[in-house]
Parts: C-alpha cells; structure tokens; sequence
C-alpha cells in the first residue's frame, strides 16, 4: 500500500488518466481530418511528453493526490 491506498483504490485514482482518452479521441479523429494527422500526433506526444515529465519529478510517496491529477488528464488528452 502507498499512500493508504489499496490496488482498487491506486487504479481508480489512475482512471482520469485512461477516462480521458475516450473523451479526446472522437475530437482528435475530427481534428485529423481538418488539420491533418502530422499536428494531432504531434500535439498528444507533446501533452504526453508533459504528463510523464510532470509525473517523474512531482511523484513520491508523499505527494498529495490532487497535485498528480492534472498530470493524469494531461496524458489521458494525447489526442492519439
């Protein structure tokens, strides 16, 4: 356990993450056919690239939940 958190809880709590892609991808196909496949990807490697950078330098054992989530919707908006 960290945090006091079971694997159900840890998993819940990483869903934004997984949530928000459902949310994203029908506006990134939309997207792609207007402004072409080349910025979409590149846009959702980029939010990625944040996401996974913010996650490795702010994630420890101690660090509260609330400060991790806007990193968790930033790599769920890959828009891939």
């Amino acid at each position: 356990e960290i945090q006091g958190a079971s694997p159900l809880q840890a998993g819940l709590k990483t869903m934004p993450w997984t949530g928000t892609i459902l949310l994203v991808a029908p506006v990134a196909g939309l997207l792609t056919g207007r402004l072409g496949a080349r910025y979409v990807v590149f846009t959702g490697m980029l939010a990625q690239f944040a996401a996974l950078l913010w996650l490795g330098t702010a994630s420890q054992a101690s660090t509260p939940y609330p400060e991790l989530l806007p990193a968790f919707l930033l790599g769920g908006s890959e828009w891939v």
